[in-house]
């Protein structure tokens, strides 16, 4: 058995049910481990308890989970990694990097993010299937929804908040120098572009950027309901991302056959992260 550990925001959730799933279509028996979420130390949600997918899975036991690590509790996390008694419980190599041998495992505890569209091409239809989003918007978001689909939208997701306290980490990658080139860029490519910015910081973004004709701040939706900014980032035409899983997937799921990504050129500032990026996202 697989079981594949859930853990962190609602994009490292996705990238971990993506990787259960790319188990289950090799036949494998998987299941989920959301038990995380019960902890005290969790101050997240677990995002199948959301409602904005309509998911199927299975999750395993505490039983089922004990065969493979000591205990799922703070405490004994803590043992396992110091330890590793448990050849069974396999940690990620390196974050952001592809490992080919992990869809190779058939028995063990999976723990890490797995943040690489390489361990989904095979099954791209099938993830973008299980990411649809079911009646997550009310009146207001529908009038976002109603622009964004009858307009060029390029979707600029700005995320500050507690990146501003890893500067070392993600410090100077999306600067507003970045976002202010990949705005020139989207002009340059495209015809009459419209702006919609999303952000954990919108006052911010609107002071800095200022008020143009087609730019559209989006308003109204709390880190709480992220995933409604995730759904109409992704009903945009085009994106210009951050260094984020979260708008990651938002451009991952964008079904526009001729969508223009902008990315980062650097996802992190302590490695180098080719793994990240899909094959036709332009990096500035």
């Amino acid at each position: 058995m697989i079981i594949v550990k859930l853990n962190g925001g609602l994009g490292n959730q996705m990238f971990q049910y993506a990787l259960y799933q790319a188990y289950l279509e090799q036949g494998v028996n998987a299941k989920l481990d959301r038990s995380k979420f019960t902890h005290f130390d969790e101050k997240r949600e677990c995002f199948l308890d959301y409602g904005c997918f309509d998911l199927k899975y299975e999750l395993c036991t505490k039983a089922e989970a004990r065969q493979y690590v000591i205990g799922t509790g703070m405490i004994a996390r803590v043992i396992a990694r110091v330890f590793r008694d448990k050849k069974t419980h396999i940690y990620e190599k390196s974050e952001y990097e592809y490992d080919a041998e992990i869809l190779k495992l058939r028995d063990g505890y999976i723990d890490g993010c797995w943040q690489s569209w390489k361990y989904i091409k095979d099954i791209k239809k099938k993830i973008h299937e299980s990411f649809r989003f079911v009646n997550v918007l009310d009146i207001h978001q529908k009038d976002y929804e109603v622009k964004i689909c009858n307009t060029n939208s390029v979707a600029v997701h700005i995320r500050r908040g507690d990146y501003l306290k890893l500067q070392k980490i993600y410090g100077g990658i999306c600067t507003e120098e970045y976002y202010r080139k990949a705005i020139v860029r989207m002009n340059d490519m495209l015809e009459e572009p419209v702006f919609y910015f999303f952000s954990n910081d919108i006052e911010w973004v609107k002071d800095t950027f200022g008020e143009f004709a087609n730019y559209v701040y989006v308003e109204g939706n709390g880190e709480h309901k992220g995933y409604i900014d995730m759904h109409l980032m992704s009903e945009c035409k085009h994106q210009i991302i951050a260094n984020s899983s979260f708008s990651w997937w938002a451009a991952f799921l964008n079904n526009n056959p001729d969508k223009k990504v902008i990315c980062p050129a650097k996802w992190i500032n302590t490695k180098d992260t080719p793994d990240v990026y899909c094959e036709d996202w332009i990096k500035i």
